[in-house]
């Protein structure tokens, strides 16, 4: 069952922060078992839901293929705002998610995505050729703290 961030963190939430990305490394060989692979990422958090992007030939992908897991930190030590998730990731592959995502996330971290159909034709090209997907995650922790 999933659980909403308070509304009180949406502002905070469409902020240009990064997220920690968290994925259990028990797929992973060789890795120590007991510690996460964590790394950073851009997110969007929209209709209940946290996306990612991410390629096929990284970890992270491999390790979602195995145990579709995670859990996401965004922290904001400044303002003493916190917000931790936790569940189910799903990959969705097709073309509409990929080019919504990158739209977003070009606009939230101020990065010019441009207008022409030409240009939206490019940046898909672009994104299959890195092998980008986008990893929807349905929280189903969440914890949340703000103030010092």
């Amino acid at each position: 069952m999933s659980e909403r961030v308070p509304a009180e963190f949406d502002d905070f939430l469409a902020e240009p922060h990064n997220a920690i990305l968290c994925i259990p490394r028990a797929a992973e060989e060789g890795a120590d078992q007991d510690a996460p692979h964590a790394t950073p990422v851009w997110f969007d958090y929209s209709g209940g839901r946290f996306r990612i992007s991410i390629t096929r030939r990284r970890v992270k992908y491999r390790l979602l293929q195995e145990a579709p897991r995670v859990t996401l930190v965004i922290d904001d030590a400044p303002t003493y705002r916190t917000v931790v998730v936790s569940g189910p990731a799903e990959i969705l592959d097709d073309d509409d998610s990929l080019l919504d995502l990158r739209a977003r996330l070009y606009a939230k971290y101020r990065r010019d995505f441009g207008e022409s159909g030409q240009q939206e034709a490019q940046l898909l090209r672009s994104l299959r050729e890195e092998g980008r997907v986008v990893v929807a995650i349905t929280p189903e922790q969440v914890l949340s703290w703000a103030g010092g």
